[in-house]
């Protein structure tokens, strides 16, 4: 999958993260502006979350959570006690696969897609338990 695309999950997740915000900041009465201002982010950052065009990274959900006064989860649906989820399904993975070539461009075959695939959910399954030992620094 090339850089910038969203899998399924994303942008199902941008468009929960964006009703989540409208939803929070109507019941608040307040404004793109007045959220700006209270998380200290910048307004192209917090007009993205509400145009469901982007998702906030752990540490920009943390500062909209606690200036709205509400848990990360009443945001983004990734992340349930704090601790975020990455709950991708086949259909996911076989679109990344799908996406992928081989190093000299030719299509990946069903032998390197099954252990793609396998590898995909052992490192996605680590990620999901805070395991940051396969994650890039």
């Amino acid at each position: 999958m090339a850089r910038g695309e969203s899998t399924p999950l994303d942008k199902e997740n941008k468009n929960i993260v964006s009703n989540n915000l409208v939803e929070i900041a109507r019941s608040k009465n307040l404004r793109q502006a007045d959220i700006v201002r209270l998380s200290g982010l910048a307004k192209s950052t917090i007009n993205g979350y509400f145009k469901g065009i982007s998702l906030p990274t752990e540490t920009n959900l943390l500062k909209l959570s606690k200036a709205l006064n509400v848990s990360p989860a009443d945001i983004d649906p990734r992340y349930s006690n704090n601790k975020p989820t990455n709950k991708y399904s086949d259909a996911d993975l076989d679109e990344m696969i799908d996406n992928a070539h081989s190093y000299d461009g030719k299509p990946v075959d069903d032998h390197d897609r099954a252990l793609i695939k396998q590898y995909l959910k052992a490192l996605f399954s680590n990620k999901s338990c805070g395991n940051k030992s396969n994650e890039r620094r």
